[in-house]
């Protein structure tokens, strides 16, 4: 028997990151303003392109986008991850997140001060839409055990390729799982 005529629509993992905010309501780490970034990742460029290209995706995920994001004010970023990312991480993880001009000064395998054991990862960055200024070109991802373990390693881990440091609560939105399928 022949499958039905569907489209996969499929996010291999689905991470929400959010900002940190100090008492006043700003994001910890100053003058780069967010809410939140997600990661999304998918197996594939080809997984990307049918994912995007879906029903599924036209109908439902833009007119969500359209009403929840302030389209004059947002970036897209895309990656390609070096390392085993967000997933692999526990819902509510705090990271530091640096978004660089250059790759020099990668994470090491060593543990930077409380990251507790967790390993550091990069994402090289191959596209950029609406970034401001200048563009980064990889992604430092450092998990800590708090959030004061991660403001006292900013310092140490900082130097002058860094635009932007933030301080993030990750939420595991969807994590590698089977592919959805939608009719279409």
């Amino acid at each position: 028997m022949a499958e039905p005529p569907c489209t996969a629509v499929f996010a291999g993992s689905y991470v929400q990151n959010h900002a940190i905010l100090n008492r006043d309501g700003e994001p910890l780490l100053g003058a780069f303003r967010f809410d939140i970034f997600s990661e999304v990742e998918f197996a594939s460029a080809d997984a990307l392109a049918v994912s995007v290209s879906s029903a599924y995706y036209q109908d439902v995920v833009l007119t969500d986008e359209a009403c929840l994001l302030d389209a004059s004010n947002r970036a897209f970023l895309m990656t390609e991850r070096r390392g085993d990312g967000s997933t692999g991480l526990r819902n509510g993880a705090i990271k530091l997140v640096q978004f660089r001009t250059a790759t020099e000064g990668e994470p090491s395998d060593a543990d930077p001060i409380g990251t507790g054991g967790a390993s550091a990862w990069s994402d090289r960055v191959t596209q950029v839409a609406g970034w401001p200024g200048i563009q980064p070109a990889v992604l430092h991802q450092f998990p800590f055990a708090s959030v004061e373990a991660a403001m006292d390693a900013r310092s140490l881990l900082t130097d002058d390729a860094v635009i932007a440091s933030v301080n993030v609560e990750q939420i595991v939105i969807v994590r590698p799982v089977q592919p959805r399928i939608y009719q279409s």
